[in-house]
């Protein structure tokens, strides 16, 4: 069996808790530097498109 890499788009949501995407949130030091999250709490949160990889185990 061998494992591929899939990249797919989806969208995701700036929210003062951390970036939303498919039920968990996730952060990085580039939006945390940004102030994202601070900004998301005194504004509302907002969308963003996110590039993601799905792994596809073929035989």
């Amino acid at each position: 069996m061998t494992n591929h890499l899939k990249a797919d788009v989806g969208i995701a949501t700036i929210t003062a808790q951390g970036i939303l995407f498919n039920g968990r949130f996730y952060t990085n030091r580039a939006v945390i530097k940004k102030k994202w999250f601070v900004l998301a709490r005194k504004e509302g949160q907002w969308k963003i498109p996110v590039v993601y990889y799905t792994t596809i185990m073929k035989p």
